[in-house]
C-alpha cells in the first residue's frame, strides 16, 4: 500500500484552497474600499458642517449697510446677498452666496 495523495487530490485541494484564498482578498479589499469611502464622506461632512458654520455666523451677525440700506439685500433660489459685520473688525462687508449647479460659491 503507497502513502500519499493522488494527482486528483491535490488538484482539487489546490482549487479548493485558491477559491478560499480568492474569497478572502475580495472581502479584505471590500472592506478597505468601503473604510476609504466612509473617510472621504466624513471629510465632506466636516467641510459642509464648517461652510455652515461659517454662513450662519455671517447672517446672524447682519446689519444694515454703510449707505443705510437693509441688512438683506437680495434673496432668492439661487442666492443670497446681505450685509453682515467682519468677525476680527467693525468693517461691514456686503456677502454673496450662490449656488451653481451643486456647488454653493461666497
Amino acid at each position: 500500500m503507497k502513502k500519499g495523495f493522488t494527482l486528483l487530490e491535490v488538484l482539487v485541494s489546490v482549487a479548493i484552497f485558491s477559491v478560499l484564498i480568492l474569497f478572502t482578498v475580495g472581502m479584505l479589499q471590500t472592506v478597505f474600499v468601503g473604510s476609504k469611502q466612509g473617510f472621504l464622506a466624513q471629510s465632506n461632512i466636516d467641510q459642509a458642517r464648517s461652510v455652515a458654520f461659517q454662513f450662519v455666523n455671517e447672517l446672524r451677525n447682519a446689519t444694515t449697510g454703510v449707505d443705510g440700506s437693509y441688512a438683506l439685500a437680495t434673496a432668492g433660489d439661487n442666492q443670497i446677498i446681505f450685509y453682515s459685520k467682519s468677525a476680527n473688525s467693525s468693517t461691514i462687508n456686503r456677502i454673496n452666496y450662490y449656488l451653481s449647479g451643486t456647488t454653493l460659491y461666497k
